[in-house]
């Protein structure tokens, strides 16, 4: 074009020499000077090309010689940009994987996660987007059964839905969803799914922790409904919500933890089970620094155990 320009230039010069003169000329010469110019520029800032074969705007990025200097540059690119081919000039793996994870994020485009490097990327890149869109079966695309659990496991939290958490492969996952959408909603009677026994416990002691109404007690396994019975006694400071308790073991329990919370050792004679009557009595003489509450113990190897801490300290 700029021949073709300069040719046609000329060409009026010679055809018609009487009707230009010096100023005109002038004013032609700068003209062609310009779009030379422009033309220059426009090559130098559009037409450079990436290692993939695919066309990108120029950046400074390509005159960086430092190798991890311009890496950092053309990751930084990428993510601003939102233009992967900036992510695909990166040498360094692990730049290049962490540009390609943030634009595919930023894109909502799994398309994108393919062409990161370590398998373990990937699939937090394929993570970030279930997340991102909302869209479980995102998670299938994880083809190690661990990481994916954790996806879908990452789903059930966010949807507030323990009934993905039945999906998950590996038990100890299952429990790890189901404990952690219980705490989310913090509702107790979703830790019955909950397998493991000290998972559980922590799935129950956590939800019920500040329960005040006997009513959010209504869980389907006994033992922890009245385990937040327990609770609620202690947290009203209200006795009469242990004579709601139907087993006498888990009634005693909860006489005990009243008697210990508002330090009362009378109320431990109200604990129908001997053993933890004895550990009432037990607990107190330690919380209170009083031997002579050792004396109520009725198990002789636990009253001499009280005798003896309580001597020592």
């Amino acid at each position: 074009m700029k021949k073709i320009f300069m040719l046609m230039t000329l060409a009026a010069l010679f055809t018609y020499p009487c009707c230009i003169d010096n100023k005109e000329r002038t004013t032609m010469t700068s003209t062609i000077t310009s779009t030379t110019t422009m033309t220059s520029t426009i090559t130098s800032t559009i037409k450079t090309t990436s290692s993939t074969g695919v066309t990108i705007p120029w950046t400074v990025c390509y005159d960086i010689i430092d190798e991890q200097l311009r890496d950092e540059c053309f990751k930084d690119e990428g993510v601003r940009e939102r233009n992967p081919e900036y992510c695909r000039e990166i040498i360094s793996s692990k730049w290049k994987d962490e540009c390609l994870w943030n634009v595919a994020v930023l894109l909502s485009d799994e398309a994108i996660c393919h062409g990161i490097h370590l398998s373990e990327n990937i699939y937090g890149c394929y993570n970030d987007l279930a997340m991102n869109k909302d869209n479980l079966s995102i998670c299938s695309y994880i083809n190690q059964d661990v990481l994916m659990d954790e996806c879908m496991k990452n789903m059930a939290i966010k949807r507030l839905n323990e009934s993905i958490c039945s999906r998950l492969m590996f038990q100890r996952k299952r429990d790890e969803c189901y404990n952690a959408v219980a705490l989310e909603k913090l509702e107790a009677d979703i830790c019955r799914y909950v397998t493991n026994y000290r998972a559980k416990l922590s799935c129950y002691k956590t939800t019920t922790e500040n329960k005040t109404l006997v009513a959010e007690c209504d869980l389907e396994e006994e033992d922890w409904r009245w385990y937040c019975y327990t609770k609620v006694a202690r947290n009203n400071n209200n006795i009469s919500v242990c004579d709601l308790i139907t087993s006498g073991e888990w009634k005693s329990i909860c006489f005990k933890e009243l008697a210990v919370h508002r330090l009362d050792p009378a109320l431990c004679n109200l604990a129908g089970d001997s053993d933890w009557r004895d550990q009432c009595f037990y607990e107190l003489s330690m919380i209170q620094e009083n031997i002579n509450l050792c004396s109520n113990i009725t198990d002789a190897a636990v009253r001499e155990s009280c005798v003896r801490e309580s001597t020592a300290n």
